[in-house]
């Protein structure tokens, strides 16, 4: 069982302090124990430090992996994060398990579901080809997923990042708005101008009820809600608990799947059950809105 890790080497990891993780050393201080949620000086070293020559000299000193399940980040899921190929060899090289599970958000993951669920917060080919190349790393490692479906996105970027897809909302969300057909408006910001004119920000309640008076709500064409508890993203094939994650729900759920274990098993996504999207599909342009035909010449 590893030792409690002394806060004062906690302290120093958050600062990227290596003289003194060296000097509190010295004095005797184990490196090797783990936090009160058990994650270890490596992982919260890298968490807060990016610098691969520091990681390097911080392992140099004897510093290793606890390889234990915990409550919070481990070194693989701190490793992923930074998207830098270099620093996850160096955790693999240091014999970091790929399937102790941490934490990543409110649900436990390993090192490849940290990969998979990053891909959607790469901005640019370079983020995407780095997180390839760590996907590869950690796949050659023996990494498996535990809270997510297994799938290896696109080889390419553009693949992945698709610039216009029709029928799918733009921004961050699985819905948009649309004007009611008997509302005399063309788009969604027409009636959101309409509406600063006419109530000047001083009365939102009345001015956010007239808005729904004057929309439809509009859901991506992969966004599917279901009888038994649960939505479905036919773009990502992965399931999620309606967000609100009434007894009701997770009750239809377990009867759809046969048993608390097998519905655990196949429900992989979290933010889809708040209509939050967890692709990349039209995530530029603003949130709610829906264009129906390419926008580019």
């Amino acid at each position: 069982m590893s030792s409690q890790l002394d806060m004062r080497l906690v302290e120093a990891a958050y600062n990227g302090d290596v003289g003194e993780i060296v000097r509190l050393r010295d004095e005797g201080l184990d490196l090797n124990g783990v936090n009160e949620r058990g994650s270890d000086l490596l992982s919260l070293f890298i968490w807060q430090c990016c610098a691969p020559e520091k990681i390097r000299a911080l392992l140099s000193l004897g510093v290793r992996p606890a390889n234990q399940n915990c409550n919070d980040i481990t070194p693989f899921i701190a490793a992923v994060w930074t998207k830098n190929p270099e620093i996850v060899s160096m955790v693999i090289h240091a014999h970091a398990d790929p399937n102790v599970i941490g934490y990543l958000g409110d649900d436990e993951a390993t090192a490849l579901d940290t990969v998979l669920d990053d891909f959607c917060e790469c901005d640019t080919e370079q983020e995407y080809r780095s997180m390839k190349e760590i996907e590869a790393m950690i796949r050659k490692a023996g990494g498996k997923t535990h809270m997510l479906q297994d799938w290896s996105p696109p080889k390419r970027f553009d693949e992945y990042v698709r610039p216009f897809i029709e029928g799918v909302p733009n921004g961050n969300y699985c819905y948009g708005y649309l004007p009611a057909p008997d509302s005399g408006f063309t788009c969604k910001e027409d009636i959101e101008a309409y509406l600063k004119a006419k109530y000047k920000g001083l009365n939102l309640g009345e001015e956010m009820v007239e808005f729904q008076r004057l929309s439809v709500v509009k859901h991506c064409k992969f966004w599917n809600p279901t009888e038994h508890g649960f939505v479905e993203c036919t773009h990502l094939n992965r399931r999620a608990l309606w967000i609100t994650t009434k007894k009701e729900h997770i009750e239809k759920a377990i009867a759809f799947f046969g048993s608390d274990e097998k519905m655990e098993e196949k429900i992989q996504g979290y933010l889809l059950g708040d209509a939050v999207k967890e692709c990349r599909l039209n995530r530029t342009g603003l949130d709610f809105t829906i264009q129906q035909t390419d926008p580019t010449p």
